[in-house]
């Protein structure tokens, strides 16, 4: 043996992806099944179609699914969360931008009693008004908040500066909102939305027969719930599609009404939605340029020049399109030194060779991360609703892999020359930061 050689080193591999048993139950809703042999939980997801892009008016959607366990026709809120907490289960509902989700946790063992809960809870929801004011009173209190917060602030000019006020991706909640929202509203998004005839039931753990028969009884015999079907989230948005994109390049800013010590910066630009090995190609340019700890942001504006204690920069994936975007706090006098170095990144990528040595350091990250991400757990089905939103499959993660085996610094260089450059960036920054005479 060569001491003085170092050994090749293989990329982390999935060696098999977790497969879920997918059924149909009574009702006509699709249940999908991932045994987890060692656990003695039980994760129970209900995935609704629709999200935030179907709603009537900002909240909507939000409270619909945050409200829905805050008292039925026969139990109080209080008497709801006892009974939970008694049976060591967690209870969760979010509204997303194209779906919500209710997720339940608990002991197998305990399963029954829960179920029969969060029956209850899913057909009869009572949206007690004062459930209901104690929730706004808490969402208004975060508003007040967010609106002297740097970093809340430049997200939404980012977003509305890229596409547009009247977009579905800019739908932020106004002073207003808190307004014009009440429980007719709400419970008008349960009864269209929130049903047997628009959801996907995920179920995770240890699945016994007696688990499955639950499901049947609680919710696989009738049609409960919300009566509007949705097939396919985009063909809802035909009065607000996700073209055209209005995105500027340069510098847009809001300045806080306080004095702020910092500001916080969002920087990105459109790209296509790419398949295959430009699908691929993409992930790493994201992890080379700041996604994750060893990043070239993170190097060069964190480690050489500290103006950050933290930059990193992600892919937002839609059916149509994705968005690549950065984002980091730094000081009020440094934003301008922030933005230039970011700039520069970007160019030397695009003229400068990846060495071999760093591009291996990108492709082990990457592939841990795949590997990670696609072990049997309890957040596998997170994967699953993300990739049936994305209209995607699960089993192309196998070709993934087996393309990063062959990719070459030329190739990422390639591509990034093809689709990042710095004038092609939007900045937004929130703070006390002046826009000068940069990129304007």
């Amino acid at each position: 043996m060569e001491r003085k050689i170092q050994p090749k080193i293989n990329l982390p591999k999935i060696q098999k992806i977790p497969q879920l048993s997918k059924s149909v139950l009574p009702n006509g809703i699709d249940f999908y099944q991932l045994n987890i042999d060692n656990a003695e939980m039980v994760r129970l997801d209900f995935f609704f179609k629709g999200g935030a892009w179907v709603q009537n008016q900002p909240l909507q959607a939000m409270l619909a699914l945050n409200c829905i366990k805050d008292g039925t026709l026969s139990k109080s809120a209080a008497q709801i969360n006892e009974l939970l907490d008694y049976h060591g289960a967690t209870f969760n509902a979010s509204a997303n931008k194209m779906y919500g989700d209710i997720v339940v946790v608990c002991l197998a063992k305990h399963f029954d009693k829960v179920a029969q809960i969060v029956g209850d809870i899913l057909r009869n929801p009572l949206y007690d008004d004062y459930e209901l004011g104690l929730k706004l009173q808490q969402l208004w209190t975060n508003f007040e908040i967010e609106q002297q917060q740097v970093r809340p602030q430049a997200e939404k000019l980012f977003f509305s500066s890229f596409f547009g006020k009247r977009h579905p991706m800019t739908i932020f909640p106004e002073a207003s909102d808190f307004n014009s929202i009440n429980k007719d509203v709400v419970r008008n998004y349960f009864d269209s939305y929130i049903g047997a005839e628009n959801s996907q039931i995920f179920l995770t753990g240890k699945i016994s027969d007696k688990v499955v028969k639950t499901i049947e009884n609680c919710f696989g015999r009738d049609k409960w719930g919300g009566k509007k079907i949705i097939t396919d989230v985009d063909e809802t948005l035909s009065d607000r599609k996700w073209f055209p994109v209005i995105a500027k390049q340069g510098v847009v800013n809001i300045q806080m009404e306080q004095k702020m010590i910092q500001s916080h910066i969002f920087a990105g630009f459109s790209l296509p939605k790419f398949s295959g090995k430009d699908k691929l190609l993409m992930a790493l340019a994201n992890c080379l340029i700041g996604g994750f700890f060893g990043s070239r942001l993170m190097k060069n504006i964190r480690e050489e020049k500290g103006l950050t204690y933290g930059i990193q920069s992600n892919i937002l994936a839609t059916r149509l399109f994705n968005l690549f975007y950065i984002s980091t706090d730094t000081r009020n006098d440094a934003a301008e030194l922030v933005m230039k170095e970011i700039n520069k990144e970007i160019a030397i990528l695009n003229d400068v060779k990846i060495s071999d040595d760093e591009l291996n350091i990108v492709k082990n990250y990457y592939a841990g991360k795949l590997c990670r991400a696609y072990e049997a757990s309890f957040n596998f089905v997170n994967i699953i609703m993300r990739k049936n939103i994305l209209h995607e499959s699960v089993d192309e993660v196998m070709l993934t892999q087996d393309m990063l085996a062959d990719v070459n610094a030329e190739d990422l260089r390639d591509f990034i020359a093809r689709y990042f450059a710095p004038e092609r960036i939007l900045y937004a920054v929130a703070g006390s930061f002046q826009n000068t005479r940069f990129l304007t």
